[in-house]
């Protein structure tokens, strides 16, 4: 009996010396702080693969939102309408900014109004082009 109770205790012990260590946030982009700094620290240690990846449509996919990224077809007088949710949205460029301006009307008064900011676009151009804002 004290054979078979000295065994398990050395198997116990064994297994905890064995048992890989316990690593919190491995990686850094999985911290709540991770935050987003843009292509260009990459190319900063690793330029050729940069230079190779951003002609690639997958490094076209996000970035800033500006006129050479978005390929949006729009002008003064563009208008979506979502019939579902009965909103109008006219999408507008301020300066360097692209903005869009969401708004409800009900008979020809605007009854609702906001404007949001673009901060992101996503996607090449190739098969979407989503333009995102922050909250």
């Amino acid at each position: 009996m004290v054979l078979a109770m000295v065994y398990c205790g050395n198997d116990a012990e064994q297994t905890k010396e064995t048992d890989p260590p316990i690593i919190e946030n491995k990686y850094l982009n999985h911290s709540d702080t991770a935050r987003y700094v843009g292509m260009s620290q990459c190319k900063l240690c690793h330029q050729s693969i940069y230079d190779s990846f951003i002609e690639t449509g997958m490094g076209k996919s996000f970035d800033h939102a500006s006129k050479q990224k978005s390929s949006a077809k729009m002008d003064k007088h563009t208008v979506i309408y979502d019939k579902f949710k009965d909103f109008y949205y006219h999408p507008f460029w301020d300066g360097d900014r692209l903005k869009i301006m969401e708004f409800r009307l009900q008979g020809k008064d605007t009854i609702f109004k906001r404007i949001e900011k673009v901060d992101y676009i996503v996607g090449s151009g190739q098969h979407t082009n989503s333009h995102i804002y922050s909250t």
